[in-house]
């Protein structure tokens, strides 16, 4: 019948349903779901990619999934920063609630690329949060991998985030060089921008994949595409050996890949372009 041909038909454009698994608090401004679409398809997705998520009369926004590709569990993870009445909202749900889900959207990581070689990844603030989804990918086929480092910064330690996991992180070969912006008293680690701890790292036939917030900073700034200053906006390139470095501040490019300028761009580095509706 018409209406079994358009109920086969699958589209990236159309809301799903995803319901919440759990919702927790991983900082003062960010939460961690797990959700559950009605649609498996979206368990497809690949690490750097994103949904659309939204909710009914509040609208939608571009949100990096941070969970491993592959996995056999019928969710995945989306982390979300609190900045306007959308992700208000969604921060208000509560296990069994739900929220729409469309895509997957966006270029991925050339995972198969990187295999074989070091790799070098560098994040800022919130930067981590679609990292995690290509770190997590690559610690569980660690074998394939050459050396694994991660450069982490953030203005303060109470800012950085899935600190929880590092250990198991750093377990399964992930090198973690971690930093804050200025001094606490609560951080015996490295003090400084993300960028000071860049000399320290080698690294050669590799990729290097650096979040845009990086670039001139240690953090994230919350602002949406093209709210950067102008040294932030012209792509950068740097050869390094073996290891090339691409950096653009208004389109993301991850290792030559370019990522969406409007939604891609946003979500890739964790930040919550809103939609609302009139």
């Amino acid at each position: 019948s018409v209406k079994d041909i358009k109920n086969s038909v699958k589209s990236p454009y159309i809301p799903v349903r995803a319901v919440v698994h759990s919702a927790v608090m991983v900082s003062e401004k960010e939460m961690l779901f797990t959700v559950a679409p009605d649609d498996a398809a979206l368990l497809t997705y690949r690490p750097g990619q994103f949904f659309m998520a939204g909710l009914p009369g509040y609208g939608e926004a571009p949100i990096s999934v941070t969970s491993p590709s592959g996995g056999r569990t019928a969710s995945f993870e989306l982390c979300v920063r609190a900045t306007g009445n959308l992700t208000n909202a969604l921060h208000r749900l509560k296990k069994g609630d739900a929220m729409t889900v469309r895509g997957p959207f966006g270029t991925s990581f050339p995972v198969d690329e990187m295999k074989g070689k070091d790799l070098l990844f560098v994040a800022g603030g919130i930067g981590i949060v679609p990292m995690r989804s290509l770190i997590k990918t690559v610690l569980k086929k660690r074998p394939s991998f050459g050396k694994a480092t991660l450069v982490y910064g953030s203005r303060g330690p109470d800012e950085m985030l899935f600190q929880g996991e590092f250990a198991a992180w750093r377990a399964r070969g992930l090198d973690i060089r971690a930093t804050i912006d200025s001094a606490n008293s609560g951080w015996k680690g490295h003090v400084g921008l993300v960028t000071t701890l860049l000399p320290e790292v080698e690294v050669t036939d590799g990729f290097g994949l650096f979040d845009q917030t990086t670039q001139g900073a240690g953090n994230a700034t919350g602002e949406a595409p093209g709210q950067h200053d102008g040294a932030q906006d012209d792509q950068q390139r740097r050869d390094d050996g073996d290891a090339t470095f691409l950096v653009d501040g208004g389109q993301q490019l991850v290792a030559g890949h370019r990522i969406d300028q409007q939604q891609g761009g946003a979500a890739q580095h964790g930040q919550a372009v809103e939609r609302d509706l009139p």
